[in-house]
């Protein structure tokens, strides 16, 4: 676990009820670049990518795909180094937030760690690499692991605040976090 640290930041929460045109919208202004992407959907978990309005994501048998069943999302994060764009499924639309850190004079707590995905690396190609457990289940990463396969790990930074903290007493509370990327997990680490 990484230690506690002051960063600015910025949480802008949107409670309108947004349609998939106007996420597309929001994606393409707020990551110009390329970004990871996490959907869970009715029946599975998704990883993919973003990249300057194509979206990429891979199951068992498909291949990669540019496209996945927007009316089956029911959370889509959209993340990468610099911000994160967090949304869930109210009805037939969306609403969320945009977390971005190092864009404005707000202050806040933040401790960035690892966690462990389940599965172990069971092949790669050129952009991805697939994650299988023992029960059988497999899930694929827009990352490339290897050959010969391996562990991997997410990234996540927890945002803290304080309220009330006195010389006596110290309250903290965790008011947010934001998945930051993908990495290799080496063998000999417990889980976070």
């Amino acid at each position: 676990m990484g230690k506690i640290r002051q960063i600015t930041s910025t949480c802008v929460r949107d409670e309108a009820e947004l349609t998939q045109e106007q996420i597309e919208e929001i994606v393409r202004e707020e990551f110009p670049g390329e970004a990871r992407l996490y959907l869970e959907m009715d029946d599975q978990v998704l990883l993919g990518r973003y990249d300057r309005g194509t979206w990429q994501v891979r199951t068992d048998g498909q291949g990669i795909q540019n496209a996945f069943p927007w009316e089956n999302v029911q959370k889509m994060i959209i993340f990468d180094e610099e911000q994160e764009l967090r949304l869930v499924r109210r009805g037939l639309h969306f609403c969320g937030r945009l977390r971005r850190d190092g864009v404005c004079n707000s202050p806040v707590y933040v401790i960035d760690e690892e966690q462990k995905m389940w599965g172990e690396g069971q092949g790669a190609d050129e952009a991805w690499s697939v994650l299988k457990s023992s029960r059988g289940a497999s899930n694929w990463v827009p990352e490339v692991l290897g050959r010969d396969g391996g562990a991997m790990g997410l990234r996540v930074r927890k945002y803290f605040e304080f309220p009330a903290a006195t010389e006596k007493r110290g309250l903290v509370s965790q008011i947010d976090e934001r998945l930051l990327g993908f990495c290799p997990w080496p063998d000999n680490r417990g889980c976070v």
